[in-house]
């Protein structure tokens, strides 16, 4: 696999979570093939926008932040848009990580979180 088609595929993992993550927490959003953003303020730690494609109009989160009434923060997951133009300042640089072995995970003692009030629970811990 190309480094382009690992990160095109770490892109898409990463708007999957945030999926997820917002649905589980009722957080409302939109996704396109270019973007996902919230349409609210997002949860602690995560982006307003992310960029699931390289090289998307900039224009698309110039739109987007005109009509937020919240603070916008745009994961740029190609690091390739020009967000100073709309006043944007970058807050860190950070890079896609590939693992091409599989490796076994020890989920002994795990437990599934299955409803609402043990998401709650875990996330106070």
């Amino acid at each position: 696999m190309s480094k382009a088609a690992w990160q095109l595929e770490a892109a898409e993992n990463n708007a999957d979570l945030y999926q997820h993550m917002f649905e589980a927490h009722g957080v409302p959003y939109e996704r396109s093939k270019e973007l996902f953003h919230t349409t609210v303020p997002p949860l602690p730690f995560y982006s307003s926008i992310v960029t699931c494609l390289p090289a998307i109009n900039p224009e698309l989160v110039n739109d987007f932040t005109r009509t937020a009434t919240f603070d916008v923060y745009v994961k740029d997951s190609f690091a390739d848009l020009p967000l100073e133009q709309f006043g944007f300042k970058k807050l860190f640089d950070a890079s896609w990580f590939y693992l091409t072995e599989i490796v076994k995970a020890d989920t002994a003692g795990w437990e599934q979180i299955k409803t609402a009030r043990q998401l709650e629970h875990w996330e106070a811990a």
